[in-house]
């Protein structure tokens, strides 16, 4: 595939070389946030790429080895030329991507990517999930990726509001330091605080009830789907065990596929062949459970 540069290339890489990130080792926020946006679109894959002249280096990667590909190998390098959302629900069929590596030999089918876009409009890479299998993305599962985008577009201004300051000649007592430019900085802090305000928003209102468990599966988030499916205030259910909301029935077989889960560490669509997971509501009414699971 050929590859299109945006307009002004040169001062997107310019912008992308002062925001440090390439090559630089894993962060908690965004490998977070890589499989936070896995997680609500309900894929396998979650990734977090940055587009240099020749390359996509992924920062973050849920779901896919491979640390780098060349640019004209890149679905992404599709989504840095608009400042929108851009979803694919099968690569095979798509005239620009069907017989690609990326498609021929990972198998993607797939794609939904969100530009990381900074103040200037420059996309500096993507925020993307992926699939191995054909399939449609939600509405309200894109906002929450065009979200998450801007999420991690506020972090990068942070890096792009400060620089190193230089060594003068000869003054062996100068310590490097960093200029912050205050304003900015500041600027920054706030779009990245708004952007965990809507990002807490999204989970909270997700279509999907997500509940969220420690090593010794006691509950520790619970959001509001959750509570209207389980009929289950969030209250109530924190601190809890997970078995309370599933039959006692199914509690083996629960705990069989999460020890798997944890030893395989396999993100699969689902874990459970359908009908072989129910749920249990406050009243006692059991209903059927179509779960995901993410580490």
């Amino acid at each position: 595939m050929q590859v299109q540069l945006p307009e002004e290339e040169s001062a997107r890489l310019e912008a992308l070389r002062d925001c440090r990130v390439l090559d630089t080792p894993p962060e908690e926020l965004f490998d977070q946030t890589a499989r936070l946006a896995a997680y609500l679109c309900g894929t396998p894959i979650g990734l977090i790429g940055f587009i240099d002249g020749t390359r996509q280096w992924f920062k973050s990667r849920v779901g896919l080895d491979y640390p780098e590909i060349p640019r004209e190998h890149s679905i992404c390098g599709q989504t840095i030329l608009q400042h929108e959302l851009i979803a694919i629900s099968d690569a095979a069929l798509d005239e620009r991507f069907f017989n690609g590596p990326i498609v021929t030999r990972a198998g993607i089918r797939f794609y939904a990517g969100a530009p990381l876009l900074t103040k200037d409009g420059y996309a500096l890479g993507t925020l993307c999930v992926m699939d191995r299998l054909p399939r449609e993305l939600p509405t309200p599962h894109k906002e929450a990726l065009l979200t998450l985008a801007r999420l991690v577009a506020g972090q990068l201004e942070v890096r792009r509001g400060t620089k190193p300051r230089a060594r003068k000649a000869g003054d062996e007592s100068s310590v490097v330091g960093t200029v912050v430019d205050i304003s900015q900085r500041k600027r920054a802090d706030e779009a990245l605080r708004d952007s965990q305000e809507r990002l807490l928003g999204i989970i909270s209102s997700a279509m999907d009830a997500i509940i969220t468990v420690d090593n010794e599966q006691k509950i520790i988030g619970f959001n509001r789907a959750a509570e209207q499916i389980f009929r289950c205030p969030a209250a109530a259910a924190l601190g809890q065990a997970i078995d309370k909301f599933i039959p006692k029935r199914f509690h083996e077989g629960h705990r069989e596929h999460i020890r798997s889960f944890g030893e395989t560490g396999i993100s699969s669509r689902s874990m459970y062949s359908p009908g072989t997971l129910m749920g249990l509501g406050r009243t006692g009414k059991n209903f059927q459970l179509k779960p995901r699971s993410r580490k």
